[in-house]
């Protein structure tokens, strides 16, 4: 059932009417306590019950389930618990209006809280992406400066990637004027430095030596064996990207 929450919080409209949804049963089913309201101790429990029901949907379904439930729970322990009671009958219109109208403008506020919270995480988010990008170039910057060896260069920018990407393989090879490929950095064992390769379709890297521009490809079922053979190998990867490294 949370999964499935969560799945339509991640569409506002469909978000926004399961809250609305979710308060309104919330908010009907207090109402199963009415005949026991005059024990105060069941009153106490079951305000306490509410203020779980809200922390939990707090913590696991975000703002935009929370404050709904929260309205629901504060409208019922009025309506049903706390003198003068309001009577939610067939002639009681108004008193259902009233708490419709609560309920809809608390989603309203929940779905405006859980937007900026979306927004704030995936503002925190790129923020820590960036910071590990220049971290990364920081650390290869330091290598270069140092005079070390191209290979190690190379090698380092391809650990680099791989851990930021979170990529299976991380490759990088010198394009050669007769359409061939030489590996320079391998992370994963698929090409040995220094081999060459036909830039044949459908390698990614066929199509940037082709356009000079970055490259997506998504079925190598069409690829030279050795190329399938090796990423069978490596775990049955069946996708790759390439972009271009201007040196020079």
């Amino acid at each position: 059932m949370s999964r499935w929450i969560r799945g339509q919080a991640a569409h506002p409209l469909a978000g926004a009417v399961s809250a609305l949804v979710l308060s309104t049963a919330f908010f009907v089913a207090a109402a199963a306590a009415i005949p026991l309201r005059e024990h105060t101790t069941v009153i106490v429990a079951w305000c306490i019950l509410c203020a779980g029901a809200v922390v939990v949907a707090a913590r696991w379904l975000g703002p935009l389930y929370a404050v709904p439930l929260a309205i629901a729970s504060g409208v019922a322990i009025d309506a049903y618990y706390i003198p003068p009671y309001r009577p939610f009958g067939a002639g009681e219109r108004q008193n259902l209006l009233i708490a419709l109208i609560y309920l809809i403008l608390a989603t309203l506020v929940g779905a405006v809280t859980e937007a900026a919270r979306r927004r704030a995480s995936a503002s925190e988010s790129e923020r820590d992406k960036l910071a590990d990008e220049q971290a990364a170039l920081r650390r290869v910057a330091t290598l270069v400066a140092r005079g070390v060896e191209p290979s190690e260069v190379f090698a380092a920018a391809a650990a680099e990637m791989r851990d930021l990407l979170g990529a299976d393989i991380t490759w990088i090879a010198r394009f050669e004027s007769d359409a061939t490929a030489t590996t320079v950095a391998d992370t994963s064992g698929f090409g040995a430095v220094g081999e060459r390769w036909a830039l044949e379709r459908p390698l990614a890297a066929a199509e940037v030596y082709r356009t000079g521009r970055a490259a997506r490809a998504d079925d190598y079922s069409r690829a030279p064996a050795n190329i399938r053979d090796r990423l069978a190998r490596l775990g049955g990867i069946r996708a790759s990207v390439a972009s271009p490294i201007i040196a020079g």
